[in-house]
């Protein structure tokens, strides 16, 4: 198979709209590799379209993919995905702040009238100690302000370990990255998928 220069992008489309010179059939092949998702693979693509009655050979993908810059552009979804999610995230982190102060707030202000209205023979200390400590905590947590420290820490207490991967090779350092993967799976009790990454 030819293998001619990839498409250069339109500068006035995102990059995984769709480009001039891509059908809209290689337009929905490229949106099936992009919705695969972070893991997504030249060979999970060829199963799918194998279901879905699309059948090509694994040399057409791999031209397409290469021609229409599957891998480019979908890294380019990801990114502007992770943006939006982190753009959401700062919303909500921003609404919970407000609830949290409000909350707060609300706790003092009961608190330091009850304090106020009661007699020293109906005060119950331990009960006002807690509605305010609760009451600041709250407003601490609602400010960013943290109210505890995590440490890590290697063995013993000691400095966390690190491994130098920069005398190797490349294979010897895709085998070690490989077993790390898989042991940090195991140690949070998942199933570790490690593919080789395909070529364009």
């Amino acid at each position: 198979m030819a293998t001619n220069p990839p498409i250069t992008l339109d500068p006035g489309r995102e990059p995984w709209d769709r480009q001039p010179r891509e059908s809209s059939r290689q337009y929905e092949r490229f949106l099936r590799f992009r919705d695969l998702g972070r893991m997504r693979s030249l060979t999970a693509l060829n199963k799918l379209l194998t279901e879905l009655d699309d059948k090509l050979t694994y040399n057409t993908i791999k031209y397409q993919s290469h021609a229409y810059r599957w891998a480019e552009r979908a890294d380019c979804w990801d990114r502007h995905q992770d943006s939006i999610d982190r753009e959401e995230l700062i919303r909500a982190r921003r609404e919970m702040i407000a609830r949290h102060q409000k909350i707060a707030g609300a706790l003092l202000m009961k608190a330091a009238t009850a304090l106020t209205a009661m007699r020293p023979t109906d005060l119950d200390p331990a009960d006002i100690v807690r509605w305010i400590k609760l009451a600041t905590d709250l407003e601490i947590r609602a400010l960013g302000d943290p109210t505890q420290t995590i440490s890590i820490t290697g063995p013993a207490g000691g400095p966390v370990q690190t491994e130098d991967l920069s005398d190797m090779t490349p294979e010897e350092r895709r085998i070690r990255q490989r077993e790390i993967v898989t042991e940090l799976a195991r140690r949070a009790g998942l199933t570790a998928v490690v593919t080789d990454a395909e070529e364009d």
